[in-house]
């Protein structure tokens, strides 16, 4: 494959039109998979784990670097994921100026476009195969692509219908990872079918209760846990999420951020999980007047238990989030992986807050107020 890219290259760059388009590009020298150009320019095409020494670079392209088969083994995964950040990477010629561009469909929650995902820093464009909501997609300066809710990705190669027909012939992981690159393992607790939304929250006024539910970690850093706040609206045995935060705090930022968002959404209740630095969090809330209570909760049980009990919610639909919210993609793909996932901080703060009923929590953590 590398050697037809080298050669499907050269084609191009030798073609009469692209002659047209950039007069001035001339290979002076090509080889098998190498090409010099006569500005000093050079392109070298490669499989993964081939041979780097000595090389640098201005621009990467990673292309289809892993087998859908190969990502079902943790160590070709993980094989493959060191190679990308602690050898391709330091090729570089310049940290700050260069460019890694990875092409691929999703074929494992922890390919490499997802271990990229979760170390940070990646601008990621993800399309669909088939669009689940209306997008906008950017395509150049001030130049957009709009899709509809429906729409098939390239409905010239593969129709809507086509692709739904597939759906029902192949497993629903492998379409949702390879066809919507949205990749879930098998065996998830939480499932896409039982999620449910809404356009326009209720009032938050009574009988309303407003609830937010922390997870606080002990450290910032990129190899720690995230501290989350979700907050909720309650209103007739439905739980509608209002909003979410997601950082890697310092207790001082921790501190701000945790009186900022009591203050902007004045909730009648703030759950705190007894643990780490929420004990801290929830004596300095307990100090300021927001017009709510403070509750610190004691672990009880492990999370993957506590989770198990709050399902029966979302099967009978009382459990809505946010269509169109900026951090519900992040949120959805840590629920629909629970437990096998990376990180779970979303998730606990979610189940704490599903456990809080208006007489106080539910019999399943054994603590009323």
């Amino acid at each position: 494959m590398a050697s037809k890219h080298a050669s499907d290259f050269r084609s191009i760059v030798e073609s009469q039109w692209y002659r047209r388009a950039f007069p001035a590009m001339r290979i002076s020298r090509s080889l098998q998979d190498e090409v010099w150009t006569s500005q000093r320019g050079f392109r070298k095409s490669t499989s993964v784990y081939g041979p780097l020494t000595g090389l640098g670079g201005d621009i990467f392209i990673i292309d289809d670097p892993q087998k859908p088969v190969d990502a079902q083994s943790d160590a070709l995964r993980e094989r493959l994921n060191q190679w990308v950040s602690n050898t391709l990477m330091s090729r570089l010629d310049s940290k700050q100026k260069g460019v890694i561009i990875v092409v691929q469909q999703r074929v494992h929650l922890n390919d490499l476009s997802g271990y990229l995902i979760e170390s940070g820093g990646w601008e990621v464009l993800s399309l669909a195969g088939i669009a689940e909501e209306d997008e906008t997609v950017a395509i150049g300066e001030n130049e957009f692509h709009v899709r509809r809710a429906g729409e098939a990705l390239h409905s010239e190669l593969e129709s809507a219908d086509s692709l739904r027909k597939l759906q029902g012939q192949i497993s629903p992981d492998d379409f949702e990872a390879q066809y919507q690159q949205r990749p879930v393992p098998r065996g998830g607790m939480f499932r896409r079918e039982r999620l449910r939304y809404y356009d326009i929250p209720p009032e938050p006024r009574y009988p309303a209760k407003v609830v937010q539910s922390w997870d606080t970690a002990a450290k910032d850093g990129p190899q720690n846990s995230w501290s989350v706040c979700t907050t909720w609206i309650l209103l007739n045995d439905h739980y509608y999420l209002l909003d979410l935060c997601r950082g890697r705090f310092e207790y001082p930022q921790l501190r701000e951020m945790a009186i900022r968002l009591a203050q902007m959404h004045r909730p009648d209740w703030v759950l705190i999980e007894e643990a780490s630095t929420g004990i801290a969090l929830a004596q300095e809330l307990k100090k300021i007047k927001f017009g709510g209570a403070v509750r610190p909760v004691p672990v009880e049980r492990d999370k993957i238990s506590r989770a198990y009990v709050q399902q029966a919610k979302f099967y009978a639909g009382q459990v809505l989030f946010p269509r169109g919210a900026s951090f519900l993609p992040e949120l959805e793909a840590e629920l629909l992986v629970f437990p096998q996932g990376r990180n779970d901080d979303q998730v606990d703060s979610l189940v704490q807050a599903l456990a809080f009923e208006r007489g106080g929590y539910d019999s399943s953590l054994s603590w009323v107020c």
